[in-house]
């Protein structure tokens, strides 16, 4: 039964949930935060939770066919998303068509869920990186109503959630075009709003909107968070860097990822999606007039209606073709998942024991050298970078 699934297979989609003709499942928290099927009504057992699981059925993959950079020509949408604006740019096409577009946005109490756009003023806030487990709930059945009305669907999401949508629909729709992205894990809204309280409780200030992977021209790294919160009765923005943020930053350890994320079916070459994107961080290696500030997007096309969907764009993108090989190469989670940190457990442990403020004491401090890095003049950094630390440990 699917409650019986054991953590390092189960990522959490509720794919499950909204499959049980019964609704008799639920996602429950476990101690560390992460949710988790758990049959709390009559299971006639149909087996059909079983079926829609991406980590007990594994739909087909594909090789991809293509690869690009690509970058929207709209600044505006170029600097709304997080890397060069191709989601941005496809979501706008749909829109256009009259179609619809599900992607993961957080809502007014800063948890992360599955909107559906069907006005290009909706498309925003689904833009740019979120790096925590967004709620499902019913987005399948949508999905799915959407699909068999015949509407121009397009779904972003992570590749074991496109696995768990494919297996929910159980057929090929031609109208339905899937984009997944790059994915190194994600921490759960849990530990997310675990921070958010830190913050209301050690500084005195409401976060109202939590951006992640902020644009600023020249930023030391891609990797910038802004917050825009309320002080007594001043609203006010601040950007700084993730290794300032406690969520954030164990997210970049790798070390509150979900445990199936280190044991991920869908971090490989083959593709679960007509189309992966990613960041294109190591651009300016093959063009240096790119401008990697403003963002530059990694493209593998990986079905022909992949291939068909991004020429619908090509007026609309500037895009160079590279080598397959070479794009997969250049990010890891394409070639096998992230690795688990070893102090993992006992992170968990702590926080629920001392609780964030607890853990910025040691496994949440800022790195003082790095904040000495990011503040280097860029030639000196890529110097550093490139000779002496180089890409991987410093982006």
């Amino acid at each position: 039964m699917i409650d019986t699934i054991s953590k390092n297979n189960c990522c959490g989609c509720g794919a499950c949930r909204d499959a049980c003709p019964k609704k008799c499942i639920e996602m429950k928290k476990d101690d560390e935060g992460f949710l988790y099927p758990q049959i709390t009504g009559e299971c006639i057992k149909c087996g059909r939770c079983i079926i829609v699981c991406p980590g007990m059925n594994k739909p087909k993959l594909s090789w991809p066919i293509k690869g690009y950079m690509a970058f929207s020509t709209d600044a505006a949408i170029r600097s709304s998303g997080s890397s060069g604006g191709f989601f941005g740019t496809a979501a706008n096409y749909i829109i256009e068509q009259g179609g619809v577009v599900f992607g993961a946005g957080f809502d007014e109490n800063l948890k992360l869920v599955q909107y559906k756009a069907t006005r290009q003023a909706e498309i925003d806030p689904l833009c740019k990186s979120k790096y925590l487990q967004c709620d499902t709930n019913g987005y399948f059945n949508e999905v799915k109503k959407e699909a068999e009305k015949g509407s121009q669907v397009l779904v972003c999401n992570t590749p074991c959630n496109i696995a768990a949508l494919k297996n929910y629909l159980n057929k090929e729709y031609g109208n339905v075009f899937f984009v997944d992205f790059v994915c190194h894990g994600v921490s759960s809204q849990d530990f997310f709003d675990q921070c958010i309280t830190w913050y209301k409780a050690s500084k005195n200030i409401k976060i109202l909107e939590y951006t992640f992977r902020k644009k600023s021209a020249n930023a030391p790294t891609p990797h910038l968070f802004e917050i825009k919160y309320e002080k007594g009765e001043a609203v006010k923005y601040k950007t700084d860097l993730y290794i300032k943020d406690p969520f954030y930053l164990g997210f970049q350890k790798r070390i509150t990822l979900r445990k199936s994320c280190y044991k991920c079916k869908y971090a490989e070459n083959k593709r679960i999606s007509d189309i992966t994107i990613g960041d294109f961080h190591n651009i300016n290696r093959y063009d240096k007039t790119v401008d990697r500030s403003a963002g530059a997007s990694m493209i593998l096309v990986n079905t022909q209606k992949g291939l068909d969907f991004l020429n619908l764009q090509e007026n609309c993108l500037n895009m160079t073709e590279y080598d397959v090989d070479l794009l997969l190469r250049n990010n890891e989670c394409l070639n096998a998942p992230t690795a688990e940190p070893a102090g993992r457990y006992d992170f968990f442990v702590k926080l629920r024991t001392i609780g964030v403020s607890g853990l910025l004491k040691k496994e949440l401090k800022p790195d003082i050298i790095k904040i000495i890095y990011y503040k280097l003049p860029k030639q000196i950094r890529n110097i550093l970078k490139n000779v002496i630390l180089g890409d991987k440990q410093w982006n």
